[in-house]
């Protein structure tokens, strides 16, 4: 059904990371340009675009073993990202901010950017599987965390106008690229856990 198996979701991830990236390129390009810091401050279209892309990948493409419960997964993924989104947009625009703060408004925001947001993507995957796998709750923060360098080796090797920082790594939209297969990979490690577990009772 809808071609949910561990390879389409594996393929279809990866082409996800590439299509939100693109959206996200393309708004700055056309809204914004790529001179400046305007983009910083504004609204980005692609990103509820983006967050119903993958919750509609995790409907369609993720498998899940509470099939009956996928559409209720889908809602809260979309939601979560929603708020994701804001999290780290207020924590990015802090690196920006001209006015002093007291220094909770700095930690704060960057520790649910970095550990509280994927240990929330790791809770919702939990929740509709106990079987969930324990490295996964150090794997997908640390993934997070490492899309940054990632963003910013393929900046440099494809020799990218602007930067290599974290800041070009977001605008280009590289970022994605590893945001998404992060927060992909608990929903289909789980599966796999799962699928191991069944085919395991069966024999």
């Amino acid at each position: 059904m809808f071609g949910i198996s561990m390879k389409n979701a594996f393929v279809t991830i990866g082409l996800l990371s590439v299509l939100c990236s693109i959206l996200w390129r393309l708004e700055i390009e056309i809204r914004w340009g790529w001179a400046g810091l305007a983009w910083i401050t504004g609204f980005h279209f692609a990103a509820p675009i983006i967050c119903g892309c993958f919750s509609a990948w995790l409907y369609f493409f993720a498998p899940c073993v509470h099939h009956d419960r996928r559409l209720m997964r889908s809602f809260l993924a979309f939601g979560g990202g929603i708020l994701s989104y804001y999290i780290y947009d207020y924590s990015f625009s802090l690196l920006y901010n001209r006015f002093p703060l007291p220094l909770a408004f700095y930690v704060l925001p960057h520790f649910l950017a970095f550990v509280a947001i994927p240990l929330s993507i790791c809770t919702l995957a939990w929740f509709f599987s106990p079987s969930f796998p324990r490295f996964l709750w150090l794997l997908t923060p640390l993934l997070f965390v490492v899309s940054f360098p990632f963003s910013s080796f393929l900046l440099w090797i494809t020799d990218h106008r602007g930067g290599t920082d974290p800041v070009h790594a977001i605008k280009s939209g590289f970022i994605f690229l590893g945001f998404m297969f992060a927060a992909g990979l608990p929903f289909m490690a789980t599966a796999k856990t799962e699928q191991s577990a069944g085919a395991y009772r069966q024999g």
